[in-house]
Parts: structure tokens; sequence; C-alpha cells
């Protein structure tokens, strides 16, 4: 059964039972272990989509992220939708022309990226914003280049907010813009809306639903970049209340770690890693 008011935005659906649950995890990185609580994630997308908004953002905008899986990744992107602005996404593996060519299609107004993919960013002229730990600045990759911020950056400038910006989102505006594969001829943007995202995460999880199932371990090694880690382990699990531990790439003695320190109830993966 899919919510009938048309002002609804994935963002407002996502955390629309949170508060019941508010100190549960949501958000691990496999690597670091650092963990947001549902509370804290929801007020990092808050800081982030003013952020946005304070670096000239605006509604139908689009955003690019271009970068590995961190938990730092899905507070961008719900930032971003939060804020009225579209985002797409794009795989690190990327050559600077495929990248290129993504960016004259889409046509973003920012990217937000890791200091190790600047090499390939650094041609498209476009104010960035660096993922990251904490005390990194930047400066060492890009010189003083003005229109380089970090993600801490972002979210501190945003101050004291307490409740995401009034934009008037409906379901059926655009949401994200991911970039087919291109195995039947060119790379296309595939249009998603809110209501796509909705949809899709209520149909994945409705297993849990009619068991009465909470509070699950989800690990996503599969790329954020990509519909699968995006829409069905990242939104689809979040929005249900349950954990995703993020992994930037696969190891496999990584993720046997992460499946026994993080109690990881579900993997959801692809043959090879199936018989690795």
């Amino acid at each position: 059964v899919l919510p009938r008011d048309p002002n609804l935005s994935m963002v407002s659906f996502l955390f629309r039972n949170s508060s019941s649950y508010s100190h549960k995890p949501a958000l691990i990185d496999g690597e670091s272990s650092e963990t947001l609580s549902f509370s804290q994630f929801k007020s990092k997308v808050i800081q982030g989509s003013h952020g946005l908004i304070n670096l000239g953002i605006k509604k139908n905008d689009v955003v690019l992220i271009f970068a590995p899986n961190s938990i730092q990744f899905p507070i961008c992107l719900f930032g971003i939708i939060a804020s009225g602005a579209i985002a797409t996404t794009s795989n690190p593996l990327y050559t600077v022309s495929e990248l290129s060519k993504q960016v004259r299609d889409s046509n973003p107004k920012l990217v937000i990226t890791v200091p190790e993919l600047w090499d390939k960013v650094k041609g498209l002229n476009l104010p960035t914003v660096f993922l990251g730990s904490k005390g990194f600045s930047g400066k060492s990759h890009v010189g003083t280049a003005s229109k380089i911020r970090t993600f801490h950056d972002l979210v501190e400038s945003a101050g004291s907010v307490s409740d995401f910006p009034s934009v008037n989102i409906k379901q059926t505006d655009t949401a994200v813009l991911l970039y087919s594969s291109g195995t039947t001829g060119v790379s296309k943007g595939v249009v998603l809306t809110h209501r796509n995202f909705i949809a899709s995460s209520l149909m994945v999880t409705m297993d849990q639903e009619l068991s009465g199932e909470m509070h699950h371990v989800f690990l996503c090694v599969l790329p954020m970049f990509h519909v699968f880690g995006l829409a069905i382990i990242t939104y689809g699990q979040l929005q249900k209340g349950n954990a995703v531990v993020s992994m930037g790439r696969f190891d496999l003695e990584k993720i046997l770690m992460a499946v026994e320190k993080y109690r990881v109830t579900h993997l959801w993966i692809v043959p090879p890693i199936v018989l690795a």
C-alpha cells in the first residue's frame, strides 16, 4: 500500500517513524566503526541540506556524487534530495571521458567526491565538497582552491538547524538521476522520482513488515552509486529502521570481520562473493 499524500518527499518518508527508534544504529562505517544513530543521522541530513542551500543549491539543481561507499555518501545524497535538488551518482572507476559525458548530460552545479579522485574531477571546474575524516582540510590535494569545501565544513555551516528546509516537494518530482551501464549502447540517464524510491523500498521490505521483524543489520558492499546499493539496501533498509554497515570495497576478510563484529543479519551480494 503506497502513501497517497502527493506532497511527500522520500526523505520525510525515510524518517517518518525514526523517533520511535532514535537511539538505534542507522549507519555504521565498516572500516572505522564510526556509528550514527537514527537521530544523529537525521540531524546530519538536516544540516547537510541547509549547508547545500547555503552553497547556492536550489530546487531542481543537479549535484553529482562521485565517490565510493561511506557513511557520508547517504548523508549527502539525502541532504541533496531534502534541499529539493536532484542527485546523480557515478562509478568511481569511470575514466575522465566517461565522467565528462555524464556531467555534460546532467549538468551538475556541484560535485561531491573524495581527494583520491580529485585528478578526475578537477578539469570539470565545479565547486567541490570532499568527503573524509574530520581533521582533513583538502588543501594538501588541491592547494587553496576557493571552491573546495569538506563534508564537515558543509554540515557545520548550517549551524544548529533542527528541521528540514521548507521546500515544496512532490512524490512525482525527480529525486535521482542514475546512469545505465551502457550494455545496450551509450549509457542513459534514468529518471527516478521520490515515489519510485518509496515504492521500491516498501516492496522490498514487505516480508519484514508481514513477519513483524525489526532492526536487522545489512552489510552494504554493493556500490551506493548503483540502484541496488542505493535504493534497495541503503534507502530500503534505513526507511524500515534497519542498520546499514557501509564498506568502501570488496575485501573478503573484512566482510567476514564485519559480519562478526556488527552482527550482520543480511548480506545482499553478487554470485562471485557467494562463491568466495
